[in-house]
């Protein structure tokens, strides 16, 4: 996990995720991050959402 306000929310090992229970009416930020054997990329690009 990067530094900074990020927090994990899931792990998947499939190439789409379903997110349940997350809060309404307030600006999310998403972002990814890839493992293999050779460790972790650094954060994608994040998208910004309101539910």
């Amino acid at each position: 996990m990067p530094d900074g306000p990020w927090m994990l929310v899931k792990t998947s090992f499939e190439p789409e995720i379903i997110l349940t229970d997350q809060p309404r009416v307030q600006t999310l930020e998403f972002g990814v991050i890839a493992s293999n054997k050779a460790g972790h990329s650094v954060v994608s690009n994040s998208v910004a959402v309101m539910i």
